[in-house]
């Protein structure tokens, strides 16, 4: 592992010339500091410099200290040396099934920190398994999912739980989120990510080992229940499954095994509708496009109506995008003997522009920026200007989630960027 005080840059966007990646160096130049040490790299030369071609002009300061990498997904060799020049990385590269292995190999060798915009739950987990111990020995921190899977859930949960945790000082017994409003358009990448996660093997038991998983009929039972139509009184809209409910509740819950958000914590999410024949219409769409991923016929019909690799939203459907996402925690009892002593805690995310593309290029270069101001106060280097410092024992090495591996400091940094984060003891937040 070379010396990481000594380093070249301080991140390094992996995967530039992809329709993710590029909203992510647009950010930087957009908000990131001016003595940010950034580097981007790729596959194919030509396009990554048609990217910086494209910025130039308005950025050219930025664009000209810009580092230049290039290197093939599957080069081992190229990769670590890459990366042993680089504080951070923040990878756009997927299907990381396909793609992504090999940099995280690098990143937790080298002890260089690691953040992602994946949903692929079966490869984290694999990653977890495979690397977790050599990058908590060298240091390094390897978080996935750091966009719109999962943050919402994942910061949303640690800020209704620790509202519970600091008000009452209890425990959080459940938290259920629905994503109440929202409008977005999925990407090329997005759509063959979802096509290619059938190809991880034994990707049932990957995908719920986070979770002491139910057996026969209640394990059944529970699959089915996230299929239910139905209508809740908290939210006051009726409730249908979500697509994003298959990765973020496993997430959130082996979240809670090492922040101990409750003994008995669950965690529901739904998407809500103004009728029950909106929520119908949502469930019958999902149940169809998941039969289709794995009905080869289906789904090559599918893959052609659908955006290609590289494509994704116009600029008008991202700056129109929007989303509420509300949460509410119920603790647990404050007596045994009173079982209706519990209390409520509202959250909510409000985002004014698109969920899946715009918001995700911005929580993962935040995410990026948390770890690298970490490493730079562990490393007992300069403080980049305008920056807060989080103590680093809230920092947890090794392959977690974003809650865990970052948490508070994360959660704290986004609000202080202007992202809406609200907490409530009162329903009045969903006002």
């Amino acid at each position: 592992m070379s010396e990481t005080s000594e380093r070249q840059y301080d991140i390094l966007i992996w995967g530039v010339t992809g329709f993710t990646g590029t909203l992510v160096y647009e950010y930087f130049l957009e908000h990131g500091n001016e003595d940010l040490r950034v580097a981007v790299g790729g596959r194919n030369e030509e396009k990554i410099q048609k990217i910086l071609d494209n910025y130039r002009d308005r950025y050219t300061q930025k664009v000209k200290k810009t580092g230049v990498f290039v290197c093939d997904s599957s080069d081992e060799k190229g990769l670590t040396e890459i990366v042993s020049k680089t504080l951070v990385v923040i990878s756009t590269v997927g299907p990381f099934a396909r793609y992504g292995e090999p940099i995280v190999a690098a990143c937790a060798n080298m002890g260089t920190d690691y953040c992602d915009i994946t949903g692929e739950l079966p490869w984290v987990n694999r990653m977890d398994r495979k690397y977790t111990e050599i990058a908590a020995k060298n240091k390094a921190h390897i978080v996935s999912m750091c966009g719109f899977d999962c943050i919402p859930s994942e910061l949303g949960g640690l800020m209704v739980t620790k509202e519970i945790k600091d008000k009452y000082k209890l425990e959080t017994r459940d938290l259920k989120a629905t994503f109440f409003e929202y409008t977005f358009s999925p990407s090329g990448g997005t759509i063959e990510t979802m096509f290619d996660v059938k190809l991880e093997k034994n990707i049932e038991n990957d995908t719920y080992a986070y979770i002491e998983r139910k057996k026969g009929i209640a394990g059944l039972f529970s699959m089915l229940k996230m299929f239910r139509v139905y209508y809740d009184r908290d939210f006051k809209r009726w409730q249908s499954v979500f697509p994003s409910a298959f990765v973020d509740i496993p997430v959130v819950l082996r979240t809670n095994h090492f922040n101990k958000y409750g003994s008995k914590f669950d965690y529901a999410l739904t998407s809500s509708s103004k009728s029950i024949f909106g929520s119908i219409i949502t469930t019958i769409a999902v149940i169809g496009f998941m039969t289709s991923i794995y009905i080869p016929i289906f789904g090559s019909i599918i893959r052609k109506l659908l955006p290609k690799p590289g494509e994704g939203p116009s600029l008008e459907q991202r700056v129109n995008g929007h989303l509420d996402f509300r949460l509410i925690g119920v603790s647990a009892p404050v007596s045994e003997k009173q079982p209706e002593s519990s209390k409520k805690v509202y959250g909510r995310i409000n985002i004014s522009n698109d969920p899946g593309y715009l918001e995700t290029s911005k929580y993962v270069f935040e995410s990026g920026m948390c770890l690298l101001n970490n490493k730079r106060n562990i490393l007992g280097l300069s403080k980049l200007k305008d920056e807060i410092q989080f103590d680093t024992q809230l920092f947890k090495p090794g392959v977690g989630t974003p809650a865990v591996s970052m948490g508070v400091p994360l959660l704290e940094r986004l609000k202080s960027k202007g992202f809406k984060f609200q907490v409530s003891d009162s329903p009045s937040i969903f006002a």
